[in-house]
């Protein structure tokens, strides 16, 4: 039971994670076939004049001459390459910055290249604080960079408005712009209002959101189809998820069908959380369903929003 309890801990992945091993997997078999294509491939052995081996006598020797030289540029290089990784802070605009700037400020670049889609894609950077909503993004490099993040005031300026005396007046922006669509609640049509997302995305969300009972949090988006980094990170900024409406199971009157047909459960392990009740005489609480040693820690942190004790 122990180790069926590991395996199940460790080799339960979602369809991004499982298209990632697949390919991971064709790539290693690939390399694998290619060592040993080269490796019992047959030597040739290339015959050489006198001439040509006297040639590769006096280049062996000038090497040999040469090889103090080449230790010292690499010395050179590599230190050239350390400074190139530490990191040189100046003023910057993440608005205007370009992507070998970021790169040069310490960001990989493909985080470099989100930072950019954030701006293009979902809306300019207002103050240091936006940069923390591009998904995924490393919050202590945004708390290093934040001194030398210098905006352009056009930017922070676009909810200003001029009025009919000609002054310039802060702009109330309407509450109902800023309120956050409930991916629990909205339709396809509330979905298809948020940019980037269209009929498609729409109709896998709510049909992703069906199949689990309600979303408890955006790491379950990553089970739609191909959903790049640029589509969660819109979702995770205009959108929430109020988790007291994801329609819960009742641990003391459910069958085995309604166990068996959640995402995070198997047949056998909602036979098994039956099986332990009728034999107990019902659950007091939820955290009860790991005394069958079907339920690991990470599987109960991930199921124990959709159960519940009445």
């Amino acid at each position: 039971m122990i180790w069926k309890k590991l395996v199940r801990d460790y080799f339960t992945f979602n369809k991004r994670e499982k298209r990632g091993a697949y390919s991971l997997i064709v790539l290693l078999t690939l390399l694998s076939g290619t060592h040993l294509l080269v490796r019992f491939y047959p030597d040739q052995h290339q015959a050489y004049s006198e001439l040509e081996l006297a040639e590769f006598e006096l280049f062996a020797q000038n090497i040999e001459r040469a090889k103090p030289i080449q230790v010292m540029s690499q010395v050179v290089s590599d230190t050239s390459l350390n400074s190139e990784k530490s990191i040189v802070w100046r003023k910057f605009d993440p608005n205007l910055v370009s992507l070998e700037e970021l790169v040069d400020l310490g960001l990989e670049h493909w985080m470099a290249k989100r930072v950019i889609n954030y701006r293009e894609k979902v809306k300019p950077y207002a103050e240091v604080s936006d940069l923390k909503k591009v998904y995924d993004i490393d919050t202590s490099w945004v708390n290093q960079a934040s001194p030398f993040v210098d905006i352009d005031p056009k930017f922070k300026e676009s909810t200003k408005f001029k009025t009919n005396d000609g002054f310039k007046q802060e702009q109330k922006v309407d509450s109902l712009k800023l309120k956050k669509i409930d991916l629990n609640l909205a339709d396809t049509s509330e979905l298809k209002s948020i940019p980037g997302i269209g009929s498609f995305y729409a109709r896998q969300i709510v049909e992703l959101r069906s199949r689990y009972k309600g979303f408890r949090s955006f790491d379950q988006l990553l089970d739609l189809y191909r959903v790049s980094d640029e589509t969660l990170t819109i979702l995770s900024e205009k959108t929430t998820i109020d988790t007291t409406v994801i329609q819960r199971i009742d641990l003391n009157s459910c069958l085995i069908e309604d166990l068996g047909r959640h995402p995070y459960l198997t047949w056998k392990q909602a036979r098994i959380i039956i099986a332990y009740r009728d034999q107990h005489e019902n659950f007091k609480s939820v955290k009860e369903i790991m005394r069958t040693d079907v339920i690991s820690d990470s599987l109960y942190l991930k199921i124990a929003p959709y159960l519940e004790i009445k």
